[in-house]
């Protein structure tokens, strides 16, 4: 705005301290605390008060988190058709929705009951990608005590709600499976499931067709009390919808670690 108000372009240095940009920092930093939240599986009333009384918990927990998400693995940058992509070492939606489950099983009652903490190599194993090999996966000393700090955040965060940690946890299992549920739709899966139903043409009726795109883009609504997944009798019949759907299924499972 400054340039066109002016002609001519002033160095970024010079709008630093825009309120303009403090504005868009606060706000970005809302959202993304309320998304990490979700993410967890926290009820959006729980996040609400998260968020007016939790800051500290909340912030450990992003610190925490944001040492596994940005671990990238040491085969480097890979060229895309479209660009370049280098491959996390972890898919942290598989941590987060087992957790909580683990958890539970252990029947984890306090924040510091370590005896129940999952273990390193369970934790970075449920969440490690198919493709990391094992130079990626050292179990190194640091990693050992982020694994312990992570749990440790996570189990702060939830007792923040001061509402029995037990109750909360099997709360955070129900929704977290669905929020990061295994077969979430990446960018490679759809357009592969474009290229099956592209491929039907001309095969299966129309009407079916429309069901078979309702259904899957049902099961793609993981929103905790509105997410409906495919029907086992839709696939289990022997018919053209049924064979579009089993074969959107495939390609879900096979992108799933994809972009």
């Amino acid at each position: 705005m400054a340039f066109i108000e002016s002609g001519q372009k002033a160095n970024l240095r010079a709008f630093k301290n825009a309120e303009c940009l403090q504005v868009f920092d606060l706000a970005y930093d809302a959202e993304r605390d309320y998304r990490i939240l979700w993410r967890i599986g926290f009820a959006p009333e729980q996040i609400d008060r998260l968020i007016q009384n939790a800051q500290k918990e909340i912030k450990d927990f992003h610190r925490a988190m944001s040492y596994f998400e940005d671990l990238k693995i040491s085969k480097g940058i890979e060229k895309l058709p479209d660009g370049f992509t280098h491959k996390p070492v972890f898919l942290i939606r598989n941590l987060l929705r087992l957790l909580p489950a683990y958890y539970v099983a252990q029947a984890i009652t306090k924040v510091d009951e370590e005896t129940a903490y999952m273990s390193h190599d369970i934790f970075c194993n449920i969440m490690a990608a198919s493709y990391v090999g094992k130079r990626d996966l050292q179990l190194t000393p640091a990693r050992i005590s982020q694994v312990k700090n992570f749990q440790e955040c996570y189990l702060k965060l939830v007792a923040a709600l001061d509402e029995p940690l037990d109750t909360v946890l099997k709360s955070l299992q129900e929704r977290s499976a669905i929020i990061n549920h295994r077969h979430r739709i990446t960018g490679d899966a759809v357009t592969f499931i474009v290229e099956e139903i592209i491929a039907m043409k001309g095969k299966i009726k129309i009407d079916g067709l429309q069901e078979a795109l309702d259904a899957f883009i049902d099961s793609q609504v993981l929103i905790p009390g509105k997410w409906r997944p495919v029907p086992p009798e839709q696939l289990e019949q022997n018919t053209l919808k049924s064979r579009l759907l089993n074969k959107i299924q495939e390609n879900l499972e096979e992108y799933k670690e994809s972009i």
